[in-house]
């Protein structure tokens, strides 16, 4: 197979190929490509499948082909890639497809900091329920304190705008930005209207204090790349989550927020927001 270097446009390509109803945050090119500089992506179309290729110091990983038709003649042409092949993202159905077709030909092991949290819409959206009642608490707190306003962005605004605050407010809080975080973020703003995007903010006189980005992701469900909010202001997380559900993904009924990378802050947070479900990464070596 020949790989090439992956662009913005490949997209579309990849959005023939994805699943239709798999709520992994891997269905999403953009959450592929918002990584790239870390992943360095590659991708090869052959035969009715498309193959994604990653490769991560100096290594190649691989994703499950995507694509339908002869599943297990497209698993082959990975295998035939290298000898000790790695198998990144691996699905639990995956992980049972190459088991029953490729028996004792790989080891798997559970990816816990890359499996996505995934909700249900209606709740985030209101926050019921005795586990969220400290959500609705700082969110009844921020109603009757500020004087908000959400509004949908625009192209104009996510350039001008989120990009300057984005990135200051990263950099103030860690002081030294991560460069493959700044590239994901700039890549946002760069391919906002080619990707799709959708994102909403929240203003105080005028003035952004929380926004957030994402994408459908299939049907029933959207995949929720990006949230940032001032910290310093209370309940401005729970709030920007409730009202970009609420104006932009009422329809959806799943919520998925993406991996914690092993960050136990970033866990935890995640988990006060209490998922219905994490969907099972694995990462499979060949023996």
């Amino acid at each position: 197979m020949v790989f090439r270097k992956v662009v913005p446009k490949d997209k579309e390509l990849f959005d023939k190929y994805k699943s239709k109803t798999s709520k992994y945050s891997e269905n999403s090119f953009v959450t592929l490509y918002l990584w790239d500089k870390y992943y360095n992506l590659h991708l090869c179309e052959e035969g009715g499948f498309l193959f994604i290729r990653f490769t991560i110091d100096g290594k190649n990983q691989y994703l499950f082909p995507m694509g339908e038709g002869d599943v297990k003649k497209a698993f082959q042409k990975v295998m035939d890639e290298e000898e000790k092949i790695t198998l990144r993202f691996v699905t639990d159905v995956q992980k049972e497809f190459i088991e029953q077709n490729f028996p004792n030909e790989f080891s798997f092991t559970l990816r816990e900091d890359l499996c996505d949290y995934v909700y249900e819409t209606q709740r985030l959206m209101t926050f019921s329920g005795k586990k969220l009642h400290g959500k609705k608490n700082h969110v009844n707190y921020f109603e009757k304190t500020y004087a908000y306003t959400y509004e949908t962005v625009t192209n104009e605004v996510a350039q001008k705008e989120c990009r300057e605050l984005l990135l200051r407010w990263v950099d103030d809080k860690t002081k030294n930005l991560n460069p493959i975080e700044h590239d994901a973020m700039e890549k946002v703003f760069d391919n906002f209207e080619l990707f799709n995007l959708i994102g909403g903010v929240i203003r105080i006189e005028g003035e952004i204090v929380a926004m957030t980005f994402g994408e459908r992701l299939t049907e029933d469900t959207v995949l929720v790349q990006i949230e940032k909010a001032r910290e310093e202001i209370r309940g401005a997380y729970p709030m920007i989550c409730k009202k970009f559900l609420e104006n932009e993904w009422a329809d959806t009924t799943f919520v998925n927020r993406e991996e914690d990378m092993g960050l136990e802050g970033l866990r935890k947070a995640k988990e006060s927001y209490c998922p219905i479900f994490k969907t099972l990464k694995y990462q499979g070596k060949r023996i």
